[in-house]
């Protein structure tokens, strides 16, 4: 646990506490980039999925593109807001959709959000060219229909005849608003000019 920046304890910058009116100015004109900084102790524990965002941001090369289903707690949690600082200053978030909490039934009932993320990248030369920017729209949904009932059987989309719907490949359709939402992330893009 001891390799991952995550695991260690994060204060917030009190710039009201600073008394040096130098030291504060400084510290006042960084605070909108970086509210938290690292104290230099470790904590006793931590939980995988913060430190899997972090391993999977160190395996992106400049550029690449993530996604991660996270508890829905960690978006709403005070206590994670250093963990946001953190992954604002390596990565720009794309999108977070919210899921139904059917999603993952019936293995979970955890209500959970997909975070998708691309890593900062400044070489203009690159294919996957992500500058650096403080301020930037990120795209926001949740999903209503996750093609599941309370139990975390299927929902079908009905045919006319009352039987389940069949795509080109012969499997039932499933009655899921996700594709709404894909689309949504693709308007979206296209207007942020995003490349994909």
């Amino acid at each position: 646990m001891y390799q991952y920046q995550l695991a260690k304890k994060w204060k917030a910058i009190d710039v009201d506490a600073l008394t040096d009116s130098e030291e504060r100015q400084k510290q006042a004109s960084a605070i909108e980039s970086k509210r938290y900084e690292d104290s230099g102790k470790w904590q006793t524990k931590q939980s995988r999925d913060v430190l899997f965002i972090e391993r999977n941001l160190e395996f992106l090369c400049p550029g690449g593109r993530m996604a991660i289903v996270l508890p829905q707690g960690r978006f709403n949690n005070i206590t994670d807001a250093h963990v946001w600082t953190w992954i604002s200053e390596r990565a720009r978030i794309l999108a977070v959709v919210g899921l139904h909490v059917n999603t993952f039934k019936p293995h979970t009932g955890t209500k959970t959000s997909v975070l998708f993320l691309q890593k900062w990248n400044d070489d203009p030369n690159s294919q996957h060219y992500c500058p650096k920017i403080k301020d930037y729209p990120i795209f926001f949904a949740t999903s209503e229909n996750s093609g599941k009932d309370n139990s975390g059987e299927y929902i079908y989309k009905p045919g006319k005849d009352g039987r389940p719907r069949i795509d080109d490949h012969g499997h039932m359709i499933i009655d899921h608003d996700l594709n709404e939402i894909r689309s949504a992330f693709i308007d979206f893009a296209k207007k942020q000019k995003f490349s994909f």
